[in-house]
This record gives structure tokens, sequence and C-alpha cells, in this order.
């Protein structure tokens, strides 16, 4: 094979802008890589930081109503109703939330017996369950027979 004694100005330029387009590929292709790596690690970012905020609100709320349950359940006029349930509707429905018990935007209260049955039937527009389906113990739980000291009263929470 006979290679040609001069190289033209032509074949160096196309050469060279070959390279230049080889190389700008490379460099676009890395760059892209790279792109597409921030962002995944950005979406991880932002979804451990929705966990966090997301665990952190639950665990929130859970001091809230563990702490607003120890309340109503050392709350005199909550003893009055287990021992004697004759208001506990007027109860239910009014005193806790004119009291400041319970903030008003809670829609229900209920108070069950230890057999796990509603103190007194609720109304059609504001129903809790008659019974618990489970073997958990209902809200706000009152466990023993005599009703002297806050050791008597147990609140706890029950997720259906």
């Amino acid at each position: 094979m006979k290679w040609p004694d001069a190289i033209s100005i032509k074949q160096i330029a196309l050469a060279f802008i070959t390279g230049l387009l080889v190389l700008m590929s490379l460099i676009g292709g890395f760059a892209a890589y790279q792109t597409r790596e921030v962002t995944r690690s950005l979406e991880q970012h932002n979804q451990n930081a929705a966990a966090s905020e997301l665990t952190s609100a639950v665990q929130r709320l859970l001091r809230q109503t563990d702490d607003q349950a120890a309340n109503l359940a050392g709350w005199d006029e909550t003893r009055q109703q287990l021992v004697l349930p004759e208001y506990y509707s007027y109860w239910r429905d009014q005193r806790v939330y004119e009291s400041g018990m319970l903030p008003s935007h809670f829609v229900r209260v209920a108070l069950y017996a230890p057999s796990g049955l509603l103190l007194a039937p609720s109304p059609a527009k504001n129903s809790h369950r008659a019974g618990w389906p489970t073997k958990r113990e209902p809200p706000f739980c009152i466990m023993p027979s005599r009703f002297t000291s806050t050791n008597d009263i147990k609140p706890c929470l029950a997720t259906a």
C-alpha cells in the first residue's frame, strides 16, 4: 500500500474536527451521567427528608394524643362518668369540649367500660363503635373497679 507523500490540509482539518466531535461527545455523555446522578441523589435526599418529617409529625401527634388521653383520664368528671354514667351523653357531647379538655376540632370522644362496650349509646350523627372488635384496650381505658387514685385510670390508644 502506498502512502500519499503529503497530507492535505483538508484531511488534517477533517481529523481535527472528528477528534473534537468525539471529545465533545464524551464530555456531553459525562455531563449527562453526572446530571442524572445529581438528580437521583437529590430525589433520594428529598425522600429521606420527607420520611423524617413525617416520622417527626407522627411522633409529635402521638405525644399530644397521649398527653390529652392522660389529661382526660385524670379528670374527675371522667371518673364520675364511669361511676355514675347518667349524664354521660351530656358529658360526651358538651362538657368535655366546653371545659377545654379536648380542642373543639376533635369530633368524637367516647368512654368504654372495661368490658369493651360503650358507656351509653352514641347519637347517629357521631356514631361510635358499640364495642371493640379486637382484644386491644379502648382509648382512655379505665380498668380497675375502684377509682381512688390516678393509677386507676390508664390512658391508652387503639387503632382499628
